[in-house]
């Protein structure tokens, strides 16, 4: 077994112990628990050295109290090779997710697990994470603590299943009072005596054994045992404290620093008798020897350390900026980077808080995102001014947190960001411009700062382009991010194509599969479905799938993009059910997910196949306006909500209401809104406007297939309409050429049926549950508008003041009998029966 204490020269051996501990190898849980004082790690090291098995021990501390925590110190020194993946599994909605990857990454080694202070664990999925691991025989535990399983919300049914070792066993008989009497040379005459006295308490018997010696008479020794066991009960600080400075010296450093050799402890302290202080604290029970991958480590009891720490004083004679770095390098090279960075904010060292940062970038945004979070929240915001990328890490991790301050974090990323453009002005370090300027990056995505973060992208780019090998080789661990950020940012300007190069990218510079592999791998396939090539995305979902991953990757934010393709798929096939599943996979992330806009895209498409849908125009509308308030998106994102919206309102009959959004948007020109203006002319009538918009749009090279798609069937219904049929069946062709190359048909359904018939542009469908949808076409359910002359638009403006042809032919300085005219070719048009009934229409379709 791994990491088992050393044990002191006064061990005994407890053979009596051994048979409740062994169910531990045939796959049990055994709990051994009783006050301070009863010798419960000696007993379970010194059968754990007996016997030789296979597993880990592990001893908690006051950071490692959440089920993650604990799992991840104990699939560390068990030096999983899955590691990774297991861990990732944390990310998952489903707490039992875990427990099923970890069952089958221990089967095979099937360890026994020590866990010594399990007192510090609270959460009651951890005790679950057992129970269920006891069932599948993966693995054994021993669980050392003050108290049976000290988590409050444990299930009750728990306690049934544990092999409980208590205070009444570990204490001593009176045989093994001798025992260790005899190993410290206490004549055997006073075994009676010490235990009557002590009553088989093994620190009292250990303390009486250290003050009597070889020559105590009984009388003295009767005096001897009474302050000894006085002694012990006042508390170890007590004892400590008696043996000298540099022993409660020693005793500091190990609570400040955690476990440690006794060369670091040396050199840390070099004015201290280290050699004897340790011998000290050993031998009273206060500290024990550990194994490690390198030189036995010594730490104090973690009982131990906590009085050491509360006590009078403190630590804070310690605390020493030399030391406290000491004990952050220590920290981390231990795999505990959070207690390091706690260190660090200590001494207000935030260049080397940073520098911490750096080197474990990746771990802390996925594994320790708590841990580091309860630590940045404690860096006054002046910090940020002096290392703005700490600032940018705090924001990316509060971002996460769906109850964290907007306007707070917000203020914070525009502290940074100022900040970081001063510090890239004097950076002329290829490696630092690319640590900055992806934390500039980050930050301005963060603030809504699209336009600014598109430069940025470049940058980052351009800087990657210059990078000797031996600076790759530096960035390892952050080039694969950076890639990753550069084409999130393009996808999000719109060069979704562009994007797919940096998405690439990442994937091949990641060393092993995990967290990073999945998230590049899944926007690969939603670049692909955004440019609607369902071909290459069917392809890249596949990779994914078949992919080495985390089990329950699903759900996850590095799955969205996966999530986001498959709902587009979905929506190809007519199946609008399917599509919300797929996005409802991520709607627990939707207050702080950057994909939300697509999110909302995917549902009103799914809305306008679905009758009855639940997210009609005033909804959608609603969730855009309530998440905009958290932090803007980009233009090109904003511009696909707006001709989404757009798209309802025309499905839904309101032609006026739809021209009035296109005009309070006319300041952008994103492709989503230029297709949504085209619809708008052609929907409305006006074939001409409708022919010059989408021949612009086509005249751009390198178009991708949804948006050429889009555009030519707008372009064929027009000419159509205008009496072109060559050119419609032109387009027409072209458009099916595309539908067949790339499986893309959704956007068939946006051109009224009728025209799509004549153009042999109906939808096909390959399943009869899905037909219903599919043909029913919600942009023909209402007849197109025919166009108005200018003159009876200008009478149809009259009628809403005046209601006689008399009045209207007054106002127009016309005959009533032309007013007339116009009034029957207006209704005619229109559909209409009377003039209430023809202002009605015109106001539902914008003309007034």
């Amino acid at each position: 077994m791994l990491f088992v204490p050393r044990l002191p020269a006064w061990a005994i051996s407890r053979p009596r112990l051994h048979t409740a501990l062994d169910a531990a190898r045939d796959g049990a849980c055994v709990v051994v628990h009783a006050p301070e004082g009863f010798g419960k790690t000696i007993a379970v090291a010194e059968w754990a050295h007996t016997r030789g098995d296979n597993g880990v021990w592990v001893t908690l501390d006051p950071s490692a109290h959440s089920r993650q925590a604990v799992w991840r110190r104990i699939l560390r020194a068990l030096d999983v090779p899955e590691l990774t993946l297991l861990l990732a599994e944390f990310e998952s909605e489903d707490p039992g997710s875990f427990r099923e990857a970890v069952s089958w990454a221990l089967a095979e080694r099937a360890p026994v697990i020590v866990i010594d202070e399990c007192d510090y664990i609270d959460d009651a999925d951890f005790l679950t994470d057992l129970k269920y691991l006891r069932g599948t025989g993966a693995a054994g535990f021993v669980l050392i603590g003050r108290t049976s399983p000290g988590v409050a919300d444990a299930p009750t049914q728990w306690s049934d299943s544990l092999v409980a070792v208590t205070r009444e066993q570990l204490a001593l008989s009176q045989t093994e009072t001798g025992e260790v009497l005899e190993a410290s040379d206490v004549p055997i005459s006073l075994v009676d005596s010490v235990w009557e006295r002590a009553q088989g308490w093994p620190r009292g018997t250990r303390a009486v054994a250290s003050a009597l010696d070889s020559h105590a008479s009984r009388l003295v020794a009767t005096h001897v045992i009474d302050d000894a066991l006085e002694q012990a009960a006042n508390g170890m600080l007590v004892t400590l404290r008696s043996l000298g400075s540099d022993v409660v010296r020693v005793a500091q450093l190990s609570a400040l620093v955690g476990p440690a050799s006794g060369a670091v402890i040396k050199e840390l302290l070099p004015d201290v008798d280290v050699e004897h202080a340790l011998c000290d604290l050993e031998l009273t029970g206060a500290g024990m020897w550990a194994e490690s991958r390198g030189e036995p480590e010594f730490q104090l009891v973690p009982h131990i350390r906590t009085l050491v720490e509360r006590s009078e004083g403190g630590l804070s004679q310690l605390r020493t900026p030399a030391l406290l770095r000491a004990a952050a390098q220590i920290a981390e090279d231990a795999g505990r980077t959070a207690d390091a960075a706690r260190h660090l904010c200590a001494i207000a060292d935030w260049t080397a808080l940073q520098a911490l940062a750096k080197r474990n970038f990746r771990a802390i945004l996925v594994f320790e995102k708590e841990e580091w979070l309860a630590v940045t929240r404690t860096i006054p915001v002046s910090a940020f001014q002096q290392e703005p990328i700490v600032g940018v890490l705090h924001a990316l991790l509060a971002n996460t947190d769906p109850t964290e301050s907007s306007s707070r974090l917000r203020a914070i990323v525009g502290l940074a960001l100022s900040h970081i453009t001063n510090r890239l002005r004097s950076t002329p370090d290829a490696v630092d411009q690319v640590w900055t300027t992806v934390s500039l990056l980050g930050g301005q995505r963060l603030s809504g700062r699209y336009n600014a973060a598109l430069r940025t992208a470049n940058s980052v780019d351009a800087v990657i382009q210059t990078l000797t090998a031996e600076q790759r080789e530096s960035l390892e661990s952050l080039l694969p991010v950076a890639h990753l950020h550069v084409g999130t940012t393009r996808l999000y300007a719109g060069a979704v194509t562009q994007s797919r190069d940096d998405f690439r990218h990442s994937l091949s510079a990641y060393a092993e599969p995990g967290w990073g592999t999945v998230h590049a791998g899944s926007l690969i396939a939603l670049s692909h479905a955004l440019d609607g090539e369902f071909v290459e995305a069917g392809r890249a979902i596949t990779e994914v799938l078949d992919a080495p991953k985390p089990r329950s990757w699903r759900g996850t934010y590095s799955a969205a993009g996966t999530h986001l393709a498959e709902a587009m798929i979905a929506l190809e096939r007519g199946d609008a059910q399917g599509a919300l599943e797929s996005v409802d996979l991520l709607q627990s992330h939707y207050s702080t997910i950057e994909h939300w806009p697509l999110m909302l895209w995917l549902r009103g498409q799914a809305s306008l196949l679905q009758e009855g849908a639940d997210v009609s125009e005033w909804t959608f509308v609603d969730q855009v306006q309530r998440r905009a308030q958290r932090t803007p998106t980009s233009e090109w994102m904003n511009s696909l909500l707006v001709a989404t919206r757009i798209d309802l309102l025309l499905a839904s009959g309101e032609f006026g209401r739809a021209q009035r959004v296109v005009e309070s948007s006319r300041k952008s020109n994103a492709m989503p809104l230029r297709i949504a203006r085209a619809r708008v002319k052609l929907l409305t009538g006006d074939n001409d406007t409708a022919i010059a918009k989408t021949a612009a749009i086509l005249e751009q090279h390198g178009l991708p297939p949804r948006t050429q798609l889009n555009a030519l069937l707008i372009s064929a219904v027009a000419y159509l309409r205008a009496g072109a049929p060559e050119k419609a069946n032109k387009d027409a062709r072209e458009a099916l050429r595309i539908v067949e190359a790339h499986e893309l048909s959704s956007p068939l359904r946006t051109i009224p049926a009728d025209e799509a018939n004549v153009l042999g542009l109906s939808v096909a469908t390959t399943d009869a549950s899905e037909s219903a949808a599919a043909e029913a076409n919600p942009f023909g359910t209402h007849a197109p508008l025919p166009r108005l002359t200018n003159t009876e638009l200008a009478v149809l403006a009259s009628l809403v003041q005046h209601s006689s042809a008399a009045d209207l032919a007054t106002a127009l300085y016309v005959s009533p009998n032309t007013v007339k005219a116009h009034l029957r070719s207006i209704y005619r048009k229109l559909g209409a029966r009377s003039r209430a009934q023809a202002l009605a229409i015109a106001r539902t379709r914008g003309l007034v």
